[in-house]
């Protein structure tokens, strides 16, 4: 851990620039990329802070969405509803960063907007289309995450090249990907908070069986809907204040 640093008069710096001194440039640098990969190494650990993609929370999409809750409460009531998206947090990422600080999270946001040049070739608004359900793993009856399909030409290559950009800012923690799994998540294990009721603590989640799901609504069509804007949101802030899509850190129009 580097310490804070103290003033002139003792008081501690909240400046958390770091400054590396040496004998000679050489040393300097080396020092750098040191640092650079420690800092690398800490982020390949940590939990993504924030996500960048486009929100799909409105019209035939989330109108369909409650629909198909709805149907699945009724004909399969075994099915436990916390498993579900939340409403308002219908979306589709493109990718995930750990932002660890302000300078980050503003460097972020400028490689967001420098993305502006990929729509240059794209028709925009961007129309998504949502339709036939999948899961994550291969074993339908343990599932994690069911998600439905997106199809989406021209966003598909505009998240291709959004991915590879943020993949060069070193912020991505997954940076082996060339291409963007588009879909929209419907359910997920880890929506699902289990405590154990001596401790408190979160316990580790069951999987769910999809089997009826997949063989009765594996066709379900969500509709379609056009996507004006990218954002970058944090990660879990919509469950901080439900009812809400995530919050947003910056937007990039693209009407």
């Amino acid at each position: 851990m580097i310490p804070p640093r103290v003033t002139d008069n003792g008081n501690r710096s909240r400046d958390s620039n770091v400054i590396i001194k040496g004998k000679t440039r050489n040393d300097v640098a080396t020092a750098k990329r040191k640092i650079d990969v420690l800092v690398a190494s800490l982020r390949a650990r940590m939990t993504a802070t924030h996500f960048y993609g486009v929100a799909l929370n409105r019209g035939d999409i989330l109108e369909n969405f409650q629909v198909f809750k709805e149907i699945l409460s009724a004909e399969l009531p075994s099915i436990d509803e916390s498993l579900f998206q939340v409403d308002s947090s219908l979306h589709a990422t493109f990718g995930a960063c750990v932002l660890m600080d302000d300078l980050e999270r503003n460097k972020a946001a400028t490689i967001l907007q420098s993305c502006r040049e990929f729509l240059a070739d794209v028709e925009t608004p961007f129309k998504v289309n949502v339709r036939g359900l999948e899961i994550m793993n291969d074993d339908p009856s343990a599932v994690r995450v069911l998600y439905a399909i997106i199809d989406s030409p021209d966003l598909q290559l505009f998240s291709d090249r959004c991915l590879q950009r943020f993949i060069e800012s070193g912020f991505v923690r997954d940076a082996q990907r060339e291409h963007v799994k588009l879909h929209m998540t419907l359910m997920n294990n880890r929506y699902k908070e289990v405590y154990s009721p001596d401790t408190s603590t979160k316990a580790v989640t069951k999987t769910f069986d999809a089997r009826e799901i997949l063989k009765r609504w594996g066709n379900f069509d969500f509709g379609s809907v056009q996507c004006k804007e990218i954002v970058l949101c944090v990660i879990g802030s919509s469950r901080e204040t439900k009812g809400s899509f995530y919050k947003i850190s910056s937007t990039l129009k693209c009407e």
